[in-house]
């Protein structure tokens, strides 16, 4: 099962997004994957990537190549 993390500001979106997507993907979103974990997707909201852009950033960096592909999520 692929895996997606969740790196999101808001806890309630961040609850219905886990609820949408656990049927089909396995979801982290303690924004801390582990060192081997594989991670599909990241979805990131804007407010979550100003403040945890280290988070995301570390992440990167620990791929060699660094393709971890980012869905970042805006409001309307």
């Amino acid at each position: 099962m692929e895996k997606l993390l969740l790196i999101l500001h808001d806890e309630a979106e961040r609850q219905r997004l886990r609820a949408w997507l656990t049927p089909d993907y396995a979801v982290l979103d303690d924004g801390r994957p582990d060192r081997d974990e594989d991670i599909a997707l990241c979805i990131v909201d804007l407010q979550a990537l100003e403040s945890d852009s280290d988070t995301l950033r570390r992440y990167r960096e620990r791929e060699t190549p660094p393709q971890v592909p980012v869905l970042l999520v805006l409001p309307r």
